[in-house]
């Protein structure tokens, strides 16, 4: 092991952890002091996720996976957080969202037992009550 990964603090297993997964030390310490284990931190940049991005969407409780989706489909950690606070998975989201539903809306539709189908329905009977985006 390289005497620098020792003297930032890293064990022998650690720090070739680090290195398998072509971490620099410099990078390394970077993730580590996030809060990061290499197999995780790896799983977000191989996404192409910053550890700034990547910290934005860990504290909102996303995988990087599912984190990733939202991003594919331009949509910021902000409006993904409220779709998951409604209740809806992505799946569900982009549907909703597809037919023009805001999050808050879509989580009171859906509580009140409205399937998408019908709640584009009630839509179409122009209730000025529903709201789109």
């Amino acid at each position: 092991m390289d005497i620098n990964w020792k003297k930032a603090g890293f064990g022998e297993e650690e720090a070739n952890n680090w290195i398998y997964f072509e971490f620099s030390l410099e990078e390394a310490v970077r993730w580590k002091s996030a809060g990061f284990i290499p197999e995780r931190a790896v799983r977000w940049r191989r996404l192409g996720f910053s550890l700034e991005s990547a910290l934005i969407w860990k504290s909102a409780k996303f995988t990087p996976e599912v984190a990733y989706k939202w991003v594919k489909e331009g949509i910021s950690v902000e409006e993904a957080t409220k779709w998951k606070k409604a209740g809806f998975d992505f799946e569900q989201a982009i549907r909703w969202r597809a037919a023009g539903f805001t999050p808050e809306l879509s989580g009171e539709l859906k509580s009140a037992g409205f399937s998408l189908k019908d709640a584009m329905k009630y839509r179409d009977l122009n209730d000025p009550s529903i709201t789109m985006l």
